[in-house]
């Protein structure tokens, strides 16, 4: 599977929530815009979400929602909330497996580009 937000500023904040401590600007990452087919399905996980679908070091929950999708193999995606970002982000699991996946584009590709105050320190891109 493929987790991927569906902003980057999603993206950028589902990389800090999972940043180990001290948190480092990660040097390899990028970003990429991905175009997936509209006509490839897209599942869409709504509320009522069952208890612990958020827990933030058991994923158990969240992983037993994508495998009950990932099984029904009708869609590409699968979109779900994003927890650091609830209610706004949301995010795409795609099924690497699935017949379409090979029709996802990447469209471009940035950084890495990471601004220093996101990760507690250095100075700001107008004091550089």
């Amino acid at each position: 599977m493929l987790y991927a937000s569906t902003t980057f500023a999603g993206g950028m904040l589902e990389l800090l929530a999972h940043a180990s401590r001290p948190r480092r600007p990660p040097q390899t990452h990028v970003a990429s815009l991905l175009e997936v087919p509209e006509d490839a399905g897209v599942s869409v996980l709504e509320p009522p979400y069952p208890p612990g679908w958020d827990h933030p070091n058991d994923y158990r929950v969240a992983r037993g929602l994508a495998e009950a999708w990932l099984e029904t193999g009708a869609d590409l995606c699968l979109e779900v909330p994003s927890v650091p970002g609830t209610p706004i982000e949301r995010n795409l699991v795609l099924n690497a497996r699935h017949r379409r996946f090979a029709d996802v584009e990447v469209v471009e590709t940035v950084g890495p580009m990471f601004d220093p105050r996101i990760w507690g320190g250095g100075q700001s891109p107008d004091q550089r």
